[in-house]
């Protein structure tokens, strides 16, 4: 009897063998999975939303890399390591200052930003008041706003007497508060549906510049995303056929690790204010913070030098706010 079990034995120790050996190879591969995806985000609209969360794999691919060393898997470890390697690539330029033209600090005109998706569902305005007078910005945008909430920050009327709002004929309204007179502000529809898109127009240090804020098209489904990516683009072209300095804000639903967030770049002649200063992240689904991503953004042309950035608190919405410092180099 010993005998005839012995094939058996073996043949289930076998197999189970193999069962977890296919079950440790699938736990070091999925977390790999989503990176590789990530390129094809240009032609699937779903695999865009694997590009978002580069920064999160840069923190969980370790764990793949040191079990696959650990079992002496050579070909897995350095399949691991690549793909924590092209992630790594793609979130450590935002650490490293950009080069910048020489700024004489003294002299330089400065201007100070403050963008904030406030949620149109909102119940804490006394704390969104708080947060922005903490900052003193010299303007600031909200995003998802309502008459309610306009109202609501009307304490700071004093410090901000020029407003103008968007409200009629959009779900998603803008405003936007100046301790400065504006020498123009118009709101344009950049897309097929009911978004604004705020231009305003002033005066920094003698030169004419230009503020842009947006919130497109939420991204959730494939229509959608043409809609954002057109929309992005469009305000984009927008920024690049402005005269002197220009600053583009917002909520923009994407990540810079999405293709279309270069595509923006590029045709609008803009820097991302991140470079130097991380990732920085805004947005988080229901406040989980493991989730947390950098979905609002400040861009801005070259001739503009960012010297201070950074996010606040959560003050009743999703998204916390974005502050940051310009300044104007003087002219050569």
């Amino acid at each position: 009897m010993t005998y005839l079990d012995a094939p058996r034995s073996l043949s289930f120790g076998l197999v189970w063998g193999r069962i977890v050996s296919c079950c440790t190879l699938a736990l070091i591969l999925l977390p790999c999975v989503p990176t590789w995806l990530g390129f094809a985000a240009r032609h699937v609209w779903l695999a865009e939303l694997a590009t978002h969360f580069t920064w999160q794999y840069c923190w969980v691919l370790p764990a793949p890399l040191i079990a696959s060393v650990w079992l002496r898997r050579k070909r897995l470890a350095v399949f691991v390591a690549v793909t924590l390697a092209v992630n790594l690539a793609a979130v450590a330029p935002l650490y490293w200052p950009p080069a910048s033209p020489a700024a004489q600090t003294d002299a330089a005109p400065q201007l100070r930003v403050l963008s904030l998706n406030v949620w149109k569902k909102n119940r804490r305005h006394d704390d969104v008041v708080k947060h922005i007078r903490r900052e003193s910005p010299d303007l600031f945008v909200l995003f998802e706003v309502n008459r309610r909430l306009v109202d609501a920050m009307q304490p700071l009327a004093a410090d901000y007497p020029h407003q103008h709002v968007q409200l009629a004929g959009t779900r998603s309204g803008v405003a936007l508060f100046s301790k400065q007179p504006l020498s123009g502000v118009r709101f344009e529809r950049l897309g097929p549906i009911d978004r604004f898109v705020l231009v305003a127009e002033f005066d920094l240090g003698g030169r004419p510049a230009t503020l842009i804020g947006l919130h497109p098209s939420l991204p959730r489904r494939p229509q959608n995303v043409q809609w954002r990516n057109a929309e992005l683009l469009a305000a984009a072209r927008l920024a690049a056929g402005r005269p002197g300095p220009v600053i583009m804000v917002g909520d923009l639903t994407t990540t810079p690790w999405s293709p279309v967030f270069g595509d923006v770049l590029k045709a609008g002649r803009l820097r991302n204010s991140q470079r130097g200063y991380g990732v920085q992240p805004t947005w988080s689904y229901q406040g989980r913070r493991p989730l947390l991503l950098p979905i609002d953004h400040a861009l801005h042309s070259e001739d503009l030098v960012v010297v201070g950035r950074r996010v606040g608190p959560f003050v009743g919405s999703d998204h916390r706010a974005l502050t940051v410092d310009f300044l104007l180099p003087a002219a050569d």
